[in-house]
């Protein structure tokens, strides 16, 4: 009878045993699964952040795009960087530092160079500082990334003025994280998000009078340091934002230096074949068809480009360009030759 009753509460505690939780084999089990299946659900999460991320990058660079494209149009030349160092509550937030006449612009001289920040580069010939967002009708918070970092407007000195106006840019953009591949010598402007480790940046909001400045490291291995020192380098390479901000493969900048993404429904711009040392821009129809400027309405164009009225090309003092470089024919009803 003891016999019995000791293999029965034996019994009994194994199955309490069993009642209050799994074993080692069944909980190891159970988690070899869960890996298998959270796994790749894991990296879709991740893709679709990476995807919403690069959507929403893509629609500012668009907004402020195009306001430095309508800027540029309206005053023939850039607009001269905001101060850095003022909050979105000053009351001189995102006005053009450096110009005679902040608002309306005085655009005819460009920026002049006095602080808050001094003009750096070969000859002095750029200009750094917050995005101008009160002259380009743009709201406050459009000056600053994600993590409310401004973003920093590096732009060309002598094209801020339309009387010094001449299109040649000073910025140097390289491919990648490391080397001297050039893909262009001449950007006008650069507009740089820094990413989460915010070097180089200014706040948005902040207490501190002035805004300080996150600071940027001196020396490499970092390859983000050419977008946040003092010369007219710059790099252009993919997201790879490791767990290490010191590594040498870590970059989190995003640059934007062409109005190449501001385009329209007719044409598109992509890379000539000489653009990684020129930074040239071939300028493509996006349509099938031909593309006719100032024809009447029942008259289909009869070329690629069919134009009436006049077409100018105007050369250039400085450099001496503005040839027109014809491989085919031309055909008029009058031919004149003005020599200069």
């Amino acid at each position: 009878m003891r016999a019995i009753k000791s293999h029965d509460m034996k019994k009994q505690k194994l199955l309490r045993a069993r009642s209050k939780g799994f074993t080692l084999i069944e909980t190891a089990l159970i988690i070899m699964i869960l890996s298998l299946v959270l796994t790749p659900l894991y990296g879709m999460i991740l893709q679709q952040k990476a995807q919403k991320r690069e959507m929403e990058r893509e629609s500012v660079d668009k907004s402020i795009l195009t306001a430095l494209s309508v800027y540029l149009r309206e005053n023939g030349a850039y607009p001269c960087p905001a101060d850095p160092t003022l909050p979105a509550t000053d009351l001189n937030f995102g006005l053009e530092i450096w110009r005679t006449v902040t608002i309306p612009a005085d655009a005819a001289a460009m920026c002049n160079m006095a602080a808050p920040a001094t003009p750096f580069g070969p000859g002095n010939s750029l200009l750094r500082g917050d995005l101008p967002v009160a002259a380009l009708g743009l709201p406050p918070e459009a000056a600053a990334n994600r993590q409310g970092r401004k973003y920093i407007y590096v732009v060309t000195r002598n094209l801020t003025g339309s009387s010094s106006y001449n299109g040649a840019g000073a910025l140097t953009i390289r491919n990648g994280l490391t080397g001297t591949l050039n893909i262009t010598t001449t950007a006008p402007f650069a507009i740089i998000d820094t990413g989460p480790d915010m070097r180089g940046s200014y706040p948005l909001n902040g207490s501190a009078t002035p805004l300080a400045m996150e600071p940027c490291p001196t020396t490499p291995p970092h390859p983000f340091v050419e977008n946040c020192n003092t010369n007219n380098i710059f790099r252009d390479a993919p997201y790879s934002a490791t767990s290490n901000p010191g590594s040498a493969t870590y970059f989190d900048d995003t640059i934007v230096y062409s109005m190449a993404r501001e385009e329209s429904t007719l044409w598109t711009l992509t890379p000539a074949p000489d653009a990684l040392n020129t930074g040239r821009l071939n300028m493509v129809n996006r349509n099938s068809g031909n593309i006719g400027i100032n024809l009447p309405a029942a008259t289909p164009p009869g070329a690629t480009v069919h134009v009436q009225g006049d077409v100018r090309v105007q050369r250039n003092p400085s450099t001496g360009g503005g040839n027109l470089d014809i491989d085919g024919r031309i055909g008029s009803d009058v031919f004149y030759y003005n020599p200069p």
